[in-house]
């Protein structure tokens, strides 16, 4: 059961170990910095880094990839990009990235995380103590039948605020535009074999 609520994060620790030899002059840009370095990497609802984390990998850091490696007119093609192979082409930086691709990469990965921090603010507020990321992502279940129902009957059930992303071992894969879930686990199982009463089941969005 711990291992299927596992929301720890190994592609954000291999992204945030390239800001380790960062060193920028903006004093937010430092804040962000030393927040992300801080984090243990649990993408919980409750934890700051994890917002901004979020909202620097999935909006700002990927774009700013794409956009120094293709004209603008093919931009759009490539779309959000994919995770991983951007994250590849920042731990092994080449000529991809122009003639000085190390360079490139610390100033893609310093100036997207300023942009990321505003962002954050503008979405979260001015103090980090009060930012979440469950805030921000959230699982939101709408009836089938939502649209037919009187008014005065909610069958929606959310928001509901909601730990992991797409890459912890609870996925929870999102939508950019305002970090709702799109994609996870449904149904899990646990069975004790043998002792089949201590097995346990969850649904999705719970249990009737």
């Amino acid at each position: 059961m711990r291992l299927q609520s596992d929301y720890r994060s190994s592609h954000a620790r291999r992204l945030v170990a390239l800001l380790a030899g960062l060193k920028p002059d903006d004093e937010a840009a430092q804040r962000a910095l030393q927040l992300l370095i801080a984090w243990d990497f649990e993408v919980r609802k409750d934890s700051a880094p994890a917002a901004l984390y979020e909202v620097w990998f999935s909006r700002h850091l990927k774009a700013a990839v794409i956009a120094q490696m293709a004209p603008a007119d093919r931009q759009v093609l490539l779309g959000e990009g994919d995770s991983r192979v951007i994250l590849g082409i920042l731990e092994q930086p080449d000529a991809k990235l122009g003639v000085d691709p190390f360079a490139t990469r610390d100033r893609i990965l310093s100036t997207s995380l300023v942009a990321a921090l505003d962002d954050t603010v503008r979405l979260l507020g001015n103090d980090p103590g009060m930012w979440e990321w469950g805030k921000l992502h959230h699982a939101l279940f709408v009836h089938p039948l939502a649209g037919l129902l009187d008014a005065t009957v909610d069958a929606t059930v959310g928001p509901i605020a909601k730990s992991g992303d797409e890459f912890t071992v609870n996925s929870s894969t999102y939508r950019r535009k305002d970090f709702r879930l799109i994609s996870g686990p449904s149904f899990r199982m646990v069975l004790d074999v043998g002792a089949w009463n201590n097995s346990r089941v969850i649904n999705t969005p719970g249990q009737s």
